[in-house]
């Protein structure tokens, strides 16, 4: 009986030796996989950092668009992470456009269906800024979303309108204490933009272009054999340099997102042209955001 007992006893206390040495090797290997973790993250916000860096190469280029050799060679430098660029911010922007510029009857026309802003503009006045375009599609026409965006920054042609009201409101602040987001920047980068948009907004009818949809066609025409420079731009436009336009229509991006992918994460990143104060020449570029995500 005691033989037995002593038996028993030991096979006890092997059964506990065992599921420690098991539960000890499930918390290394759990371990382990934390520390692996851990260097995969750091190194993409290493990789963030680089990119980031690598794109004040950008500031004197002049121009943006898409196939710029600069933009290539980020690319092709962080090919192996599967890196892409895209410009998120030269569009239509429903989130600071005033009233009157989407209620005017040729941008309403395109963007809205039925022809009508009003029901967005409440919605808007309700919600306040959105963040993706996803919030806004039940009001704006589907042949018409290439051309809107909800990323980029506020111009200082438009403190004094309701989307003014709005970003102080939301910020707590006014003046200069709302720079850089505030600036005069051109909104939109002819280069990138989608063609679609010129037609009406050039047609904008406050500003009493005449033969609107000629100039917008013949934009769109000497765009297909490659982009354009300020300089150009104006000529095409034919206005005299201090129409109000240029506030809108320029050659450079103001917003760019960036995605790549490292082992079992993904970096969704956007990085912004920073201009100086007053102007829409470009200092620097800096990081905005950046979503860090596992796939897998």
């Amino acid at each position: 009986m005691k033989v037995l007992s002593l038996v028993i006893l030991i096979m006890f206390f092997g059964a506990i030796a065992g599921g420690t040495i098991l539960e000890s090797s499930a918390l290394m290997k759990n371990f382990n996989r934390s520390c692996s973790d851990f260097v995969e993250r750091e190194k993409m916000k290493e990789l963030l950092d680089s990119i980031v860096s690598s794109f004040e190469t950008l500031v004197d280029v002049g121009i943006d668009y898409q196939e710029n050799p600069v933009l290539e060679s980020i690319c092709i430098k962080y090919a192996a992470y599967n890196l892409t660029i895209e410009d998120i911010s030269s569009g239509c922007n429903l989130n600071f456009l005033p009233d009157a510029d989407l209620s005017d009857p040729a941008m309403a026309g395109f963007l809205f269906a039925g022809g009508n802003a009003e029901e967005f503009l409440r919605f808007r006045r309700y919600r306040g800024f959105i963040t993706e375009i996803s919030e806004i599609q039940n009001f704006v026409k589907e042949e018409s979303l290439n051309a809107v965006v909800c990323n980029g920054w506020f111009s200082a042609l438009h403190v004094d309108s309701e989307t003014g009201r709005m970003l102080i409101a939301s910020y707590g602040q006014s003046g200069e204490e709302l720079y850089p987001l505030v600036n005069d920047f051109p909104l939109i980068n002819v280069n990138t933009a989608d063609a679609s948009l010129f037609v009406p907004l050039i047609s904008r009818r406050s500003w009493r272009i005449g033969d609107a949809a000629a100039k917008a066609t013949a934009l769109k025409n000497r765009l297909q054999s490659g982009p354009v420079t300020e300089g150009e731009l104006r000529s095409l436009l034919g206005l005299a340099e201090n129409h109000e336009i240029y506030k809108y229509l320029g050659v450079r991006t103001s917003f760019w997102k960036l995605s790549f992918k490292n082992g079992f994460y993904r970096m969704n990143a956007v990085i912004a042209a920073i201009p100086e104060r007053r102007s829409k020449t470009i200092l620097y570029y800096s990081l905005i955001e950046g979503r860090l995500s596992r796939e897998g």
